[in-house]
């Protein structure tokens, strides 16, 4: 028999598996040979973690928490409820323990996300469920600022300790109230106006009437409620949009037309309207011209410097403190340049032209087309009148065509032939001699008159 000077220790190694559900506490295991030689230890089971965590917001600064016991809840005394920020850099930073399984976590901040735990509490180990909640901010708290355009408003929404995808909704209605280029300063009441989003807490209001006072209400929802703000503000001014209404010529003469119109409607006006811009050209074409005044107060005004029996297009645009408006157009004609008859006698001619602040010319002289061509004075007659519009010429030949002719500045004329009235003969016809009779017939002859 040989002594080893060590032990001969043999190491053997078994698993073995326990199945079936074992209620949390202490079990002992105890492993033997074939000698009577034996060994035991324990085994702990941990106590299994609570179920159907459920967390909801009580306030702005609460949490609601329940739960339920655990399946098997031997050994149970109680929970341990941990609770941290999301983004705290501490594991654990507040607990509290309860033997209940709803409990409210107060003293909390604001629009902060919050992670939750829950383990039961007995002398063995436990397993920990966690959730997390973010708290919705209450919508009472916000503010707005506003920048306004010439048609629409740009809002920025701006809510304490906000967090994103807490706010539901943002709601906004605008009413206007009045324009404040009118008169009476009133505005309807339904706005076409558009409201859009560029994010969550930027808002948008387009379409809206320049120069004009507006209510804009806002609404924010959320989980907690709806809270409301509303107030006042103005867009800004811009050019009219329409341009003047009815406009129409009231006055032509050959050098001028005058022409008025009714001011712009006042929606489409868009600021305090400064004057009236007049542009005119001939309607067959050429360059168009601005009158000498480029801003007109009023609302009639007379183009000048015109050619007679002449074609115009005449435009009148709106000016306010933004700029000049929307052209609106009439076609009128200057009068044209003619000789009327008024009336006419044996010796005189009665003649009118259209009024014109320019001296007249008037030249006449006697054709050959008349009665006889004896005695006829073709002589060229004139005469010339200022601030008239007629004259009579006079010491003309009974029955006896004469050509007329009017000028203006020396070239711009026009002509008329009129006759003179017929008379009976004033002497009886001379050589009259018998040239013989029949039974029913007398023959004589004559020859003309003494005198044509």
């Amino acid at each position: 028999e040989t002594v080893l000077n060590d032990p001969v220790t043999a190491q053997y190694t078994h698993t073995l598996t326990v199945t079936g559900t074992l209620v949390g506490g202490n079990y002992t295991c105890t492993v033997s040979n074939n000698k009577p030689s034996s060994k035991s230890s324990s085994i702990i089971v941990s106590v299994p973690s609570p179920t159907n965590l459920t967390l909801e917001q009580n306030n702005e600064t609460s949490i609601n928490a329940s739960w339920s016991p655990p399946p098997q809840s031997a050994n149970i005394t109680g929970y341990r409820v941990f609770w941290t920020q999301c983004t705290s850099s501490d594991c654990i930073n507040q607990a509290m323990f309860t033997s209940s399984t709803v409990e409210t976590l107060t003293g909390l901040m604001a629009g902060q996300c919050y992670s939750v735990s829950v383990v039961s509490v007995s002398d063995l180990p436990s397993n920990i469920t966690t959730h997390n909640i973010t708290l919705v901010t209450d919508p009472s708290s916000f503010n707005i600022d506003v920048a306004s355009t010439s048609h629409g408003f740009s809002l920025v929404v701006n809510l304490s300790n906000y967090v994103e995808n807490n706010i539901y909704c943002i709601m906004t209605n605008v009413t206007l109230l009045r324009f404040l280029h009118c008169n009476n300063g009133l505005g309807s009441s339904n706005v076409t106006g558009q409201i859009y989003d560029v994010n969550p807490m930027n808002l948008s209001i387009i379409g809206l009437v320049p120069n004009s006072e507006y209510n804009i209400t806002v609404v924010v929802n959320n989980a907690l409620g709806s809270r409301t703000q509303s107030f006042s503000n103005q867009t800004q001014p811009a050019a009219p949009s329409d341009p003047p209404q009815d406009i129409v010529a009231v006055n032509q003469t050959l050098f001028t037309i005058t022409i008025s119109w009714q001011p712009v409607d006042c929606a489409h006006q868009n600021g305090n309207i400064t004057g009236y811009e007049i542009r005119y050209r001939k309607e067959d074409g050429g360059n168009t011209k601005a009158v000498s005044d480029r801003v007109i107060i009023g609302a009639d005004y007379t183009v000048t410097d015109l050619q007679p029996s002449t074609a115009y297009l005449i435009k009148v645009a709106a000016n306010n403190t933004a700029g000049r408006g929307v052209f609106g157009n009439i076609s009128a004609s200057t009068l044209l340049f003619e000789v009327h008859v008024i009336s006419t006698t044996s010796t005189s001619i009665n003649i009118s032209w259209p009024e014109v602040d320019y001296e007249v010319l008037i030249t006449w002289i006697s054709t050959l087309s008349s009665h006889c061509t004896q005695n006829v004075d073709q002589s060229l007659k004139n005469d010339s009148v200022n601030g008239q519009a007629s004259y009579v010429i006079d010491g003309l030949k009974v029955f006896t065509e004469y050509n007329i002719t009017l000028c203006i500045n020396g070239s711009i004329c026009t002509f008329k032939t009129v006759v003179t009235n017929a008379t009976a003969p004033s002497a009886s016809p001379k050589g009259m001699s018998w040239e013989g009779s029949s039974s029913t017939t007398i023959a004589i002859k004559w020859g003309s008159c003494a005198m044509c």
